[in-house]
């Protein structure tokens, strides 16, 4: 995270600063406090909110709204803080395409977000109520990743996780039996050793 800021997901001790965020930036208070483990904050060194935005994920679609920062002059540097989050939570919970309404020209000219066309009107999620028929897309990756594709992908990480603790397993019997060798001889040579020497004492007269 650059300089003095840093991200984070919202806990329910952000909740009264983020009501006072949401009244300043026009938002609904009381349908978002319901909502608030949605949201991706940007915190200064000071420990305050200085931006949010939020994610609702559904499947594997999500559709960021709810962008609110403590002072709009700021949004130039914190739009890229807030985006480096909000990618890194949609890799980590496999998205394919995220939706948005928001309209700042960041989202299209630098995160790469593009207009619906009329003809796809029936691609926006229904399970996110709108009024407004504007709408932005971005496809993180092919919509062919599906869930069963996913599993599919889960399945060969396992298969390969196991096949992998296989080898090791292998590996330590082998190193084990090497070991067990190594003492044997170990005790073989010791033992010779010591009748040699009992011998050669034996063998040696004495004054």
């Amino acid at each position: 995270m650059n300089g003095n800021f840093s991200a984070m997901r919202a806990t329910a001790d952000d909740l009264p600063e983020l009501s006072r965020l949401w009244v300043a930036c026009h938002l609904d208070p009381a349908s978002l406090s319901e909502r608030f483990t949605e949201f991706q904050l940007i915190k200064n060194g000071e420990g305050k909110i200085v931006g949010a935005v939020a994610l609702k994920i559904t499947g594997t679609e999500a559709v960021m709204h709810g962008e609110s920062f403590a002072d709009f002059a700021s949004t130039d540097l914190l739009r890229p803080l807030l985006w480096e989050r909000l990618s890194k939570v949609a890799t980590n919970y496999g998205l394919y395409r995220i939706w948005t309404q928001e309209e700042a020209p960041y989202w299209r000219k630098s995160a790469g977000f593009v207009q619906l066309a009329e003809n796809q009107s029936n691609e926006i999620p229904k399970w996110f109520a709108s009024k407004s028929s504007f709408w932005l897309s971005l496809k993180l990756k092919s919509e062919s990743a599906s869930p069963v594709n996913i599993d599919q992908e889960f399945e060969r990480f396992r298969k390969s996780e196991l096949e992998e603790r296989e080898k090791i397993m292998d590996q330590a019997i082998t190193l084990r039996w090497i070991a067990y060798i190594l003492c044997g001889l170990f005790i073989v040579f010791t033992i010779v050793g010591a009748v040699i020497l009992f011998r050669h004492g034996k063998l040696i007269p004495h004054h």
